[in-house]
């Protein structure tokens, strides 16, 4: 596994020392001239770089042509297509938008896509997956599937249990890197190691605090 953390500007570097790549929220590069600092020279000296759209922190993907020029300025390793939280067919929607609209971000940055799996459902999560993959370079999980109303222990339980299941039924692509995005415990990653999650190459614990 390789941990990508969110990192407020005071404990930056201390951050850095314990990950394998650095993880941006757009909004705060447009808020923070010393966060986004923090991000040009993590590009300088050649840091993993993913680039989130910031649908989590804002409620809504972040403004896409905004979004678009952050891409192109920090030539992210990765960056998250725009999503909607929950909603699988507007995150597939926006999706086929968005890369009809800007088809050339991977040729003109370098950078590949990650696609985020939305829904609530066992099957709406299967049915977005089952659109992104064979258009992103990478998939995420969230960590917001489930009832809105179940406890937080409840909801931890969640996304082991669809990843699992996927894997069961034969749905995830083994060949293709995965994303195990944000989490409501950090106790949950003790759950994807052994044989069967060797496809899990990236992994990143949510830090919300700035």
């Amino acid at each position: 596994m390789r941990i990508y953390h969110e990192a407020p500007n005071s404990i930056f570097e201390y951050v850095q020392e314990l990950t394998d790549g650095d993880y941006a929220l757009v909004h705060m590069l447009e808020k923070s001239k010393e966060y986004r600092d923090h991000f040009f020279e993590a590009m300088r000296i050649g840091r993993d770089i993913i680039l989130d759209n910031s649908a989590f922190e804002l409620g809504e993907s972040f403004n896409l042509a905004l979004f678009v020029d952050w891409i192109y300025k920090l030539c992210p390793t990765y960056y998250v297509i725009p999503d909607k939280l929950r909603d699988a067919e507007a995150t597939v929607e926006m999706m086929d938008q968005f890369l009809k609209t800007w088809p050339a971000i991977e040729e003109g940055t370098g950078s590949k896509n990650i696609g985020v799996v939305q829904g609530t459902t066992y099957g709406e999560c299967v049915w977005c997956y089952e659109q992104l993959a064979p258009r992103c370079d990478v998939i995420a999980f969230n960590k917001s599937y489930g009832e809105p109303e179940d406890t937080l222990e409840v909801r931890s339980k969640v996304r082991p249990e669809y990843i699992n299941k996927m894997l069961e039924d034969g749905i995830i692509d083994t060949e293709k890197p995965h994303h195990i995005l944000g989490a409501i415990y950090p106790q949950e990653m003790r759950l994807y190691t052994g044989d069967k999650y060797n496809l899990w190459n990236y992994v990143w614990y949510a830090n919300e605090s700035y």
